[in-house]
């Protein structure tokens, strides 16, 4: 349903009916890796419909390319480096998926789930010492950017160079919050970074 002056009534997700701020709360609880069954008790919408919103959530950031399977990635699939970060990712991804109760499994050959946590797991980190919302606030932001500038769920083509441009973006912020607690980066011009990141 299309709003004032042909604006469409959600700018960020196409194809349903659902308002902009409860889309926000739904990708915040996306966001903060909340179980479907675990919003839905804070929302007037309904478990299942929730659940089919973090399912487009989910396929549409692996469609885009910033959900990506760690095996895919691997430059060299024989790298004993890479055998304990594995281990880690795959136990990772199972507690993550125990705690996602109702959540329906994906169609062989496409598991989301899995590239999710593949993600999710790059920014385990941030949780050292940090509040768990401050965190999920950097996280939300970084999803968000990519439905404001690439283009909304359900976009026939999304903006692919200013998705890629944002991963650029949040990879450098990532950098500057993993040193933001370390005494040998307090010089002014990583502060301007820190303020930049403050300001999301």
């Amino acid at each position: 349903m299309a709003g004032e002056l042909g604006k469409p009534a959600n700018r960020f997700y196409r194809g349903g009916k659902i308002s902009e701020y409860q889309f926000r709360r739904i990708l915040a609880g996306f966001a903060a890796d909340l179980p479907p069954s675990q919003l839905a008790s804070r929302m007037t919408l309904s478990l299942n419909s929730i659940a089919a919103i973090y399912q487009r959530l989910r396929a549409h950031y692996v469609r885009i390319g910033v959900f990506r399977n760690f095996y895919e990635d691997l430059e060299d699939p024989t790298d004993t480096a890479s055998e304990s970060y594995e281990l880690e990712l795959l136990e990772f991804h199972r507690a993550r998926i125990g705690r996602m109760r109702g959540v329906k499994a994906d169609p062989v050959g496409s598991d989301h789930h899995f590239r999710e946590s593949c993600w999710r797991f790059q920014v385990e980190p941030f949780f050292e010492g940090r509040a768990p919302e401050t965190v999920h606030a950097m996280i939300f932001a970084e999803l968000f950017a990519y439905l404001k500038f690439g283009g909304p769920i359900g976009a026939d083509t999304p903006d692919m160079l200013a998705i890629r441009q944002c991963q650029l973006q949040f990879l450098d912020r990532r950098v500057a919050w993993l040193e933001r607690s370390s005494v040998e980066f307090s010089a002014d011009d990583v502060r301007q970074s820190l303020k930049a990141i403050r300001s999301l």
